[in-house]
Order: structure tokens, then sequence, then C-alpha cells
């Protein structure tokens, strides 16, 4: 994106500088790290107001989006786009650093542009909040907390920040037939029928994922493949190679998910996105501390903690309503489990659950 934008020679010598600094970093990074640090923290300020620049010159009559990049951010958001611009009339560019999510973005019809480019992890780290979206600058849907106590959910968040009502419409990304198409050729690589398979993700970026296991994975997956499921797992913890593992591209997946008989996976942005298309076959697992652990605890606060009563268990209570996906999507028929170190009890309800659908 950067080289296509920066045309004139002014800016690709500025580019080709910044460059150079960045490399440069590496000889830091090898040699001396307290130097390093300096290095990387001037590269990525340079990096940023070239970034800032080039929008102004080829996208200030565009909303430019910037979320974080988990799939839950990038679902609520892009799916409130079509809203957001018959209320506001203008093109949207949605601006990523990770190709896989560019990808993810494009399946959303109104969305005008996609814009990947490596540089943007920059704004990954930044957590300035923004009262109101505007044109011709990057719009960082980082936390837009106006929630109550009675009503809000983490959904909430995007909607607040595009300024539409809660409860807003979504438009969902399209499915297409090579998604199908790739969907049902992992089927047949992995040897398995879609009406017999079990989906289990147990990993996630928001939560801490580590209080489960491999000890509850194998006596979940020793109770269903003695009732005859196949087993595929979405995973790249060591723990789990000797399963079968899936790792298509995300629409792909959901079109893979789509099909299986029942998904299990830790509560994540993922389970968002399948719960937002449609999916109820699934079992979201919350593990018991729901602290969110990419996040500073000033966000939590801010964002989150400070209109809600924080006494004993009672916070718990509160958080997880915040997160609920039932709460979130107003439906009731999605398996939501508290992981209590019960592991027998617990791969019970979801095989009984398993058996009801």
């Amino acid at each position: 994106m950067l080289n296509k934008l920066a045309r004139n020679k002014f800016i690709n010598k500025i580019f080709v500088a910044l460059t150079s600094l960045f490399y440069s970093y590496y000889d830091f990074v090898f040699f001396k790290k307290s130097k390093a640090k300096g290095v990387r923290h001037v590269y990525a300020n340079k990096m940023k107001r070239l970034i800032v620049n080039l929008i102004k010159e080829k996208y200030s009559d565009y909303y430019c989006i910037f979320t974080k990049n988990g799939i839950g951010d990038v679902f609520f958001t892009a799916s409130l786009i079509n809203k957001f611009k018959r209320i506001n009339h203008g093109k949207i560019a949605y601006f990523t650093e990770k190709k896989s999510i560019a990808n993810f973005i494009k399946a959303f019809p109104s969305v005008d542009e996609v814009v990947f480019d490596k540089n943007f992890v920059f704004l990954q780290c930044e957590q300035a909040l923004q009262d109101k979206i505007q044109k011709g600058i990057i719009n960082k849907m980082f936390c837009s907390y106006q929630g109550n106590k009675s009503s809000y959910t983490f959904a909430d968040d995007f909607n607040n920040f595009l300024g539409l009502p809660l409860g807003t419409e979504r438009e969902l990304p399209i499915i297409t037939e090579e998604n199908l198409k790739n969907a049902n050729n992992e089927f047949k690589k992995l040897k398995v029928s879609p009406e017999k398979t079990i989906l289990i993700i147990p990993d996630a970026i928001m939560f801490d994922y580590r209080t489960i296991d491999e000890l509850f994975y194998k006596l979940l997956t020793d109770e269903l493949k003695q009732k005859g499921y196949d087993i595929v797992f979405n995973t790249k913890l060591k723990e789990y190679k000797k399963f079968k593992n899936t790792f298509l591209d995300i629409m792909d997946f959901v079109a893979f998910a789509k099909q299986v008989k029942h998904t299990i996976s830790i509560r994540s942005g993922i389970t968002d996105l399948f719960v937002g298309m449609g999916i109820n076959n699934l079992t979201a697992l919350y593990p018991q501390n729901l602290e969110i652990i990419w996040a500073p605890d000033m966000v939590l606060f801010n964002n989150f903690h400070k209109n809600y009563k924080k006494y004993y268990d009672m916070e718990f209570e509160n958080i997880f309503n915040i997160y609920s996906l039932n709460k979130i999507f107003k439906r009731n028929d999605i398996q939501e489990i508290i992981y209590n170190y019960d592991d027998k009890e617990i791969v019970e309800k979801i095989i009984k659950k398993i058996n009801f659908n």
C-alpha cells in the first residue's frame, strides 16, 4: 500500500530512509537492546506520520477504519458498515496489517477498499480513544464505552463508536462458492464426514485459554471417539499435533464449521463470528477469570469496570454478561460453560448437548 501511494520523489525518499532505519534497528537488537528500543520508537513515529500524510493524500474523502486484528473486532465493525454508510454518506477504507484479516474484510460487501500493509502493526499498540469517527484520518475502533449495568455488551462498543443504535441489523460477510469448495476439499483431505465431525478450538487471543489444559481435551476426545465421532482441532499448539488439524482461511473456515456436527471452542473472536453467521451447534468455554490477557489495566478500568460492581463474585458476573454470546446475539441456544476444573461434569454436558442437536 505504501509503495503504491508514495508516487512522488519526496515521499519515495522518505520511505527509503525509513526502510533503511528499520533495517538498522536489527543491528541494534543484535548488539545493544537499549538502543534498539529507542530506534524502534523513532521508526514507529516516523512511519505513522508517513501513513497519516499518505491517507490525507488518497483517502481524504473516505472513512478510514482500523481495528484490533481480532476476528471478533473486525466482524462487529465491518458488519455495521452498510448501515453507517447509509447514514453518513461516504466510502469506507478498512486498514489492516494482516493478510488473513484483509481477505476476511473483503467478504463484507459494503467495505469499498481494503488497505493492507505490514507497517500498520504500529497502530495496534495505540490505546488512544476517539470521540467520533471522521473522514481522512485513521479511526481506531478501540473501546468506546457508553454502556450501563443492565444493557452493555462487548458488541455495543462498536455500535457506540459508529454512532449507531444498539440492535442495528448487521450485514454478514459472504460465503462464496469458492469458500464452500475449499471447505469440502478439507473434509476430503482430513478423511472425515461433516455430519460426524466435532470441531475443537482450544486457544484464543482474548481470554486465557491455558486454564483448560490438554487433559481436559484428552478426556473429551476419548469420549467423543467412543461415540463414533471424528475429531478435528483448529490450533497450532504443539500439544495437539497428534490430532487432525485444519488451518483454513477465515471464510473457508466458516464454511467448514457450518457443516460440522458441533463446535467446541474457548470463548474467542471466532465464536463471535460463528454465532453471528448463524451457527448454533456450538459450546463456548469460558475461563473462570475473564480478565482480558492483552489489555492494560487502564483500558479495562476505564472502559469495562467503572460502571460495574466490584464486590467478590459480582464483578465476574458482570464481566461475564459483557461477553456472553447469548446476550450479545439475543438468543439462548448457545451452550456457554464456565470452566470450573470439573472435567467429567463438563464433558457430560457437552456430549448431552451434541446428542440433543
